[in-house]
């Protein structure tokens, strides 16, 4: 039995670690958390650390990632359409067509007499331009030295038709077209 600084006498325990006193049923001392008594091996106890900060560059970081990966995930995400050009011709024989979508060459065709499925693009959804620059047949009369033939004059880069066509999200739209 000890006695405190009240001149009381109780029992308590001395810290073997920093000397404080604690209450005689106590099994770590109060202050440092060494164990106490002889049932209890002689080593500090870890008290854990709360709030511990994360550095604002890693938070700052993280933001970054995340509204990068948003952003590459709604352009994959975005529903994409389809612009289906037929055109329809009653040339001689067939022609060269060249399909422009928003300015950009797409394809380069041979369309016969009748109706032609040219092709089929994918595009975002909303109003696209489409552009068609059609070659043609040419009759030439018969010469002295020659007999009657057609020759064939390919697109010339300049197109001869626009349309503009509103195309919704994960629709086709068909584009007809009739040359003459």
């Amino acid at each position: 039995m000890m006695t405190r600084g009240n001149g009381v006498a109780e029992k308590y325990l001395k810290c073997p670690n920093c000397g404080t006193g604690n209450d005689e049923n106590a099994k770590f001392c109060q202050a440092c958390g060494w164990a106490l008594g002889p049932a209890y091996a002689q080593r500090p106890v870890q008290v854990p650390t709360v709030n511990k900060s994360i550095p604002k560059w890693i938070v700052v970081l993280i933001i970054v990632l995340i509204l990068a990966g948003a952003g590459i995930g709604a352009s994959y995400s975005m529903p994409l359409s389809k612009l289906k050009v037929i055109i329809t011709h009653s040339a001689y024989s067939s022609i060269g067509v060249d399909v422009y979508i928003d300015g950009v060459l797409k394809g380069s065709v041979g369309v016969s007499p009748g109706t032609s499925i040219v092709g089929v693009w994918s595009v975002v959804a909303g109003t696209h331009t489409v552009q068609i620059d059609r070659g043609y047949w040419v009759y030439h009369p018969a010469g002295w030295f020659s007999s009657e033939y057609y020759y064939a004059v390919g697109p010339d880069g300049v197109a001869d038709f626009t349309y503009a066509y509103d195309v919704g999200p994960l629709g086709t739209k068909n584009v007809y077209i009739t040359l003459n």
